[in-house]
């Protein structure tokens, strides 16, 4: 319940990210955007974006979108940020660094899709 009651509504993803409404669907219908059902509605949750000065999205974190299609669409919100927030051995500078850290420091965005598309999610 964390995930959903911290993220961003639709709305405040398109504002923040300069885009549509229609555009921010496209883009969850994709699996370019991470999104959590809640009732009626889909809330975004904070960990794939960068943030202003107020707080709100400004823009997603460069790559992820690549990394967020390779992960199975029907994986648990937990399973999601576990992998996002884990250190992985195949994204090593200096120690293990998490997809975000990866993504945010300059990584191979393309080695950070390996790494998600290799995940076997049925022994994890």
């Amino acid at each position: 319940r964390v995930f959903v009651e911290s993220a961003f509504t639709a709305d405040e993803v398109a504002t923040g990210l300069g885009i549509s409404a229609s555009r921010v669907r496209q883009k969850r219908l994709a699996g370019e955007l991470w999104a959590i059902p809640d009732g009626q509605t889909w809330v975004f949750p904070i960990l794939q974006f960068e943030t202003g000065n107020d707080g709100g999205p400004t823009r997603q974190v460069r790559g992820l979108d690549q990394v967020l299609k390779q992960l199975p669409a029907d994986l648990h919100p937990v399973a999601v940020a576990g992998f996002l927030r884990t250190p992985q051995p195949d994204l090593f500078h200096e120690r293990p660094r998490t997809v975000i850290e990866w993504l945010r420091d300059g990584g191979e965005v393309d080695k950070a899709a390996a790494v998600a598309a290799n995940v076997d999610w049925y022994t994890v």
